[in-house]
């Protein structure tokens, strides 16, 4: 049975997740960070103390590939913590463990624009942005609209890094998904967030049944210039650009 009311449930009792909190290795992220805030100096060198985190249920969209899409889940309703509730739960990890960095696992954390701005103004009332560093997952036609200042109140909240379900550079494709998205919406966004100093991370969909062979192109420089992290599922790995190694699998949400 769900929990209509998620805030009334306690929060996850770490004891039994032996990896989670851990001790991230330093990334380039936090030292691009270090530059313009002293306090995260000690992390640029050594790395977060990390631990993930769940803000909200379900997710409002409908791809057609996704089991948490909307139709694959009429009974479930989308539920999202107060930010009250989220940011007690900031602090009771930073008290007992000492963590600094937070990744938001959710299926769409950034997905609803009344969401982010209830959500960006307690953050800062409670000024979490001068005390950690947050990941989160983003809907890329939701952070096409937000302004610059929207983007720059999600920096200075602490917001560290984007993951985009980018699935595919095919407008066609991308269509047959229904991703309410296209190549140049990505693209622009990728590089709108890059320019605010938010780190960008891509998820991509290889072996689409709408996909014939002949769709696929080898990345251009577009990635390079973007800043983006090619990532794939363990069961597609993609190939990175020409001149390096396989794309490392690291499923969201893993250190």
């Amino acid at each position: 049975m769900l929990g209509p009311n998620i805030d009334a449930l306690p929060y996850v009792n770490r004891a039994f997740l032996p990896q989670d909190p851990y001790q991230a290795a330093p990334t380039a992220a936090d030292q691009r960070l270090a530059a313009r805030r002293p306090w995260l100096a000690a992390a640029a060198r050594s790395g977060h103390m990390e631990a993930n985190i769940v803000g909200s249920r379900g997710c409002p969209y409908n791809c057609t590939f996704c089991g948490a899409a909307v139709s694959a889940n009429p009974d479930v309703t989308i539920r999202v913590r107060s930010p009250q509730n989220i940011i007690g739960e900031l602090d009771q990890l930073h008290d007992e463990y000492g963590v600094t960095a937070f990744r938001f696992v959710d299926d769409l954390f950034l997905g609803v624009g009344r969401v982010i701005d209830e959500q960006m103004a307690a953050f800062t009332q409670h000024r979490i942005g001068d005390r950690y560093v947050w990941d989160a997952t983003g809907r890329i036609n939701v952070l096409n609209r937000l302004s610059d200042s929207d983007l720059d109140r999600l920096v200075a909240n602490g917001l560290r890094e984007v993951a985009l379900g980018i699935e595919s550079g095919s407008d066609r494709i991308l269509a047959a998904m229904d991703k309410r998205i296209d190549a140049a919406m990505t693209e622009r966004v990728a590089r709108r967030l890059v320019t605010h100093g938010i780190g960008v991370k891509g998820y991509f969909i290889l072996g689409s049944p709408a996909r014939p062979k002949t769709t696929w192109t080898p990345p251009s420089a577009t990635s390079a210039t973007c800043g983006t992290s090619p990532t794939s599922t363990p069961a597609m790995s993609a190939p990175a650009s020409s001149n390096s190694g396989p794309t490392p699998v690291r499923p969201y949400g893993t250190p």
